[in-house]
């Protein structure tokens, strides 16, 4: 408009992976399901955030402490939130070992969430992670930013945008306390 336009217009050119996003199973199962092929219902409701303390792997004794239960979204608040607003990649993030991955697989839960770019250490188990997750027919959502939520029960609306066929999509995710 401030060239005389009628109207205003953008346009966005971004990977189905980039900010908070969601990964689903076609991400890294040949057979998956592509993200449109996922229930909404999977995104949406009651789900727990659960803080990781100072561990650097989130693995299976540490999902023991938390007892995952079948059908639960479950969130996971790690030292990775601190940085958030940081312009620098942290090689270090928190993420998920092979038995953290299983332990999540064996519980069925039914929806991941990290606070980070990745529920898989790029260095690390990136994929065999993502393969057990995701291989269970668990979404994994990624890149959140849980800095200003302590844990707790909460209510998830979380949308994937619509892109067929897709492993995965962009996402707006927020959370509300439980009243």
């Amino acid at each position: 408009m401030a060239t005389g336009a009628v109207a205003n217009l953008s346009v966005v050119s971004i990977c189905a992976h980039s900010g908070t996003h969601i990964d689903a199973p076609l991400h890294f199962i040949k057979d998956g399901l592509a993200i449109d092929q996922v229930p909404l219902e999977v995104f949406t409701g009651r789900c727990r955030i659960v803080d990781c303390g100072d561990a650097d792997w989130i693995t299976a004794d540490l999902m023991h402490t938390f007892h995952p239960q079948p059908g639960e979204r479950l969130l996971f608040k790690t030292r990775n939130s601190e940085g958030w607003g940081r312009p620098v990649f942290n090689e270090e993030a928190v993420a998920f070992d092979p038995s953290g991955a299983a332990a999540l697989r064996d519980a069925g839960v039914r929806l991941v969430g990290i606070d980070y770019l990745s529920a898989g250490n790029y260095r690390r188990w990136g994929a065999e992670v993502h393969q057990i997750i995701l291989g269970a027919g668990i979404p994994i959502l990624e890149s959140l930013d849980l800095s200003g939520v302590g844990p707790g029960e909460y209510d998830l609306m979380c949308v994937p945008l619509l892109i067929p066929g897709a492993e995965g999509a962009p996402a707006r995710a927020l959370v509300r306390p439980v009243s």
